[in-house]
């Protein structure tokens, strides 16, 4: 919204000072929506960055163990997340299940190595 004022005493809008208004609003509409946009992109490009280096990382190895691992430090790291687990396992494990082989967890460490 815009509210716009002329001084005291100075009389009523005229046509061309409407049309100058409008003009400059529409234009200031223009320009907010560019920079929304901007932004948009910024986030994506900062997205997809952190996805490629991530499935990057993940494809060093072969091993299940280690791409497991590496993808949650990788998530936890780039989100900066206190715990990132995935389960796997053949559907919904019964409650009696042996998860122990099936949780990979992740807590950022103070360590920047």
């Amino acid at each position: 919204m815009i509210d716009a004022h002329k001084p005291q005493g100075t009389g009523r809008w005229t046509a061309d000072e409407i049309g100058v208004l409008q003009t400059l609003t529409d234009q200031l509409g223009v320009a907010l929506d560019g920079a929304r946009l901007y932004q948009e992109t910024q986030r994506r490009v900062v997205q997809e960055r952190m996805t490629a280096e991530v499935t990057a990382r993940m494809r060093q190895t072969l091993d299940v163990d280690t791409v497991l691992r590496t993808a949650v430090q990788a998530m936890g790291a780039a989100l900066g997340l206190g715990k990132v687990e995935v389960r796997m396992g053949p559907g919904r494990p019964s409650p009696d299940a042996d998860l122990r082989d099936l949780r990979y967890g992740v807590a950022p460490t103070d360590d920047p190595a």
